[in-house]
C-alpha cells in the first residue's frame, strides 16, 4: 500500500499495482484499508487520492450501471478531498479532469474538463518532466475533438509532441487526427 500512496510512484506502475489488486480479488480489502486510514488520519491527503482511483478501478468489475455511478461519484468526491487538501496535487488533478470527461455528455462537463485540463498543462510546464504527463495533453486534445474543435485538439497534440516527442500516444493522435 505503501507504493499506491507514495507521490514516487508513477500512474503506470500504480494502474499495474491496481490491475493486479482487482484481478486477484484484493481491490475490496485494500478499499476497506484505505477508508480507514481516511477517516483516522482525514489530514493525509493520499488516502482519499488513493480512494478515488481505487474506486475507478472498482468501477470495471461490475457490469451494474448503478453502482458504476455510485463509485464514479465516491472516486468524484475523494478526488475533491485530495485537492481540498492539497490543491496542487498534479495526480488527483488530473484523475479528478480524466473521471469528469467520461461523465455522460448530458451532464455538460465538458468545459470544465477542459479547464482542468488546461490548468494542470500550465502547472505540470513549471514542474520536473514526467512521463505521465504526456496523457495531459493527449486528454484535453480528445476533449476538444468531442467538443467538435479538431483544430484545438491538433494544437494541443502539437504542444504535447513539442515536450514529450517520444510520447507513442501524443503521436498516434497527430497521426489519426482522432
Amino acid at each position: 500500500m505503501e507504493l499506491l500512496l507514495s507521490a514516487q510512484t508513477g500512474l503506470v506502475q500504480k494502474r499495474a499495482m491496481w490491475t493486479q489488486l482487482a484481478q486477484t480479488g484484493q481491490l475490496d480489502r485494500v478499499i476497506a484499508a484505505l477508508e480507514l486510514h481516511a477517516t483516522n488520519d482525514p489530514a493525509v491527503p493520499e488516502y482519499p487520492l488513493a480512494l478515488g482511483e481505487a474506486y475507478l478501478f472498482k468501477i470495471a468489475s461490475t457490469e451494474d450501471s448503478r453502482d458504476q455511478a455510485i463509485l464514479g461519484m465516491k472516486a468524484d468526491q475523494r478526488f475533491d478531498a485530495a485537492l481540498k487538501l492539497d490543491p496542487a496535487n498534479w495526480e488527483a488533478g488530473f484523475y479528478k479532469a480524466a473521471a469528469l470527461a467520461r461523465w455522460p455528455d448530458s451532464m455538460n462537463m465538458g468545459p470544465e474538463v477542459v479547464q482542468r485540463f488546461s490548468d494542470l498543462i500550465q502547472r505540470q510546464e513549471t514542474m520536473p518532466s514526467r512521463p505521465e504527463f504526456a496523457a495531459t495533453y493527449v486528454l484535453l486534445g480528445e476533449q476538444y475533438q468531442k467538443a467538435g474543435q479538431p483544430d484545438n485538439a491538433r494544437q494541443v497534440w502539437l504542444r504535447g509532441a513539442a515536450v514529450f516527442p517520444n510520447s507513442p500516444s501524443i503521436q498516434a493522435k497527430l497521426a489519426t487526427g482522432q
